[in-house]
């Protein structure tokens, strides 16, 4: 009978469900008829994971325990699937992070989550999806009054017996957005392609206007043995904090230490954090000019004077300053760089973890690692506008450009082509000609060599006859 039924639903999931971007509810009928056939129940698919655009995905529901999937998620009872190995977990939303819930769907088995929403609207833009980007099982979210449907009978069906809730969803085949995030992890000594990478961007991002949202982030190590030490030692040129955040030595055996570039790396966060105008122009000038200077540091407060107001200059300070956490144990003591903690540094440092971040420079788009040259800046352009709706100007601008460019390119090419040929097949003709010749010109000296020989040979035997 459930066999029947599954194979009714199948038929009709082909007939009329999957023409829309819609999940729908295929069995049992008294789930099904709950929702309209044609509607179904609408979703929205969050980018984590792997996301199947364009395809249909078939499976049938289980009920996660515990049900916010804030802890790990018990085996699911038995009986459930009736043999189809596609099983959703349904999640109620809150309770913990996303980034948790996933996680423990994932380690249950589970090939999907379907998180219930809070309420009744579903936003475009579901949370933020920072540190998601090593999940391999989408994200489906659903209105609240729609959930509740589906756990009414979940709820009330405990018996393993029971038929399970059987759905389809079809994905939409593209996911464009009108918005793009640029997460770029680097140091602000690095120079491989940083400089570059920057200095173009800057040109660029006022014709990208809103269409992407760039964060930059400074990438730091900890000091292994500091952190065994219980981070109460100092002395390390290269740290602060007593180790928690180190950078390598920029130049080995030059005066910049490690410490050297933490701290201005602070510098620049605090100048990212008053305003973003401000640090693309001080970011750029200080990349041009201060990253072969031996005071790196005085460079960048030069710099710093030179492109701010007071006031500008004093809230930056004071957002360093105010950065260092305070020891509670020695409430009077005055903030030592390389002991203290600091706030600013551990978020980067909680947000380098969660990306996942293990070298430098790293740029993420939306949450995904750019395997390519940040040097190589058009590819940088082509990536983010795969991720853009097609129809945003500056990305139709820069593929009419990139397609000119690419034409041009191939019309030289193929110039250059038939040059090459042309000349290689004169080559080989002419070396042809030149053997055929020697062997032409070795050929009559022999002819002419044997004429000489006999005519002297003649004129000896007739002498020899006189």
């Amino acid at each position: 009978m459930k066999r029947n039924t599954f194979l009714v639903s199948l038929l009709l999931c082909s007939a009329l469900v999957c023409v829309t971007a819609k999940l729908a509810v295929l069995s049992p009928q008294s789930v099904a008829s709950k929702f309209d056939r044609e509607e179904g129940i609408d979703f929205r698919v969050i980018q984590f994971g792997q996301t199947h655009f364009g395809a249909h995905f078939v499976g049938n529901l289980v009920l996660a325990n515990p049900i916010d999937a804030c802890g790990p998620i018990r085996p699911f009872r038995k009986g459930e699937g009736n043999g189809r190995e596609n099983l959703i977990a349904v999640v109620m939303s809150g309770g913990c992070q996303d980034s948790i819930k996933i996680r423990n769907v994932e380690q249950s088995g589970a090939k999907m989550i379907l998180l219930i929403n809070d309420n009744n609207i579903l936003p475009q833009e579901h949370g933020s999806r920072q540190g998601y980007q090593n999940f391999n099982i989408p994200l489906v979210l659903i209105p609240r009054e729609d959930g509740d449907k589906l756990l009414e009978y979940m709820q009330r069906n405990t018996d393993p017996n029971s038929e399970s809730i059987f759905v389809t969803l079809n994905f939409p085949k593209d996911l464009k957005k009108k918005t793009v995030n640029l997460d770029f992890w680097f140091s602000a000594t690095d120079k491989h392609g940083t400089h570059k990478f920057l200095e173009h961007l800057s040109e660029i991002i006022a014709d990208f206007g809103d269409s992407f949202v760039f964060t930059p982030h400074y990438v730091t190590w900890t000091c292994a043995t500091c952190r065994l030490q219980g981070y109460t030692k100092g002395d390390n040129p290269d740290c602060v904090s007593g180790g928690r955040y180190c950078s390598p030595d920029p130049d080995k055996e030059g005066p910049l230490t490690g410490k050297d570039v933490i701290l201005e790396d602070l510098r620049q966060m605090c100048i990212w954090k008053l305003s973003k105008g401000l640090w693309w122009q001080y970011v750029t000038t200080f990349e041009k000019i201060c990253k072969k200077e031996p005071n790196m540091r005085q460079c960048g407060t030069e710099i710093l004077s030179a492109i701010t107001i007071l006031m500008q200059s004093q809230e930056i300070t004071r957002c360093i300053e105010q950065s260092w956490v305070k020891d509670p144990k020695q409430s009077g003591a005055p903030i030592v760089e390389a002991l203290n903690d600091n706030t600013l540094l551990k978020q980067e440092k909680d947000l380098q973890t969660q990306f996942d971040v293990t070298s430098f420079p790293m740029l993420y788009i939306n949450y995904k690692p750019y395997d390519g040259k940040i040097g190589k800046v058009h590819k940088v352009y082509r990536e983010i506008c795969k991720e853009l709706d097609s129809e945003t100007p500056v990305c139709k601008k820069m593929l009419e450009k990139h397609h000119h460019r690419h034409s041009l390119w191939s019309y030289v090419k193929d110039i250059l082509v038939v040059v090459l040929v042309t000349a290689l097949l004169g080559s080989v003709v002419l070396m042809c000609y030149r053997r055929i010749g020697k062997r032409e010109y070795k050929q009559l000296s022999m002819e002419a060599n044997n004429m000489v020989s006999n005519y002297f040979a003649m004129e000896d035997k007739e002498e020899l006859q006189t």
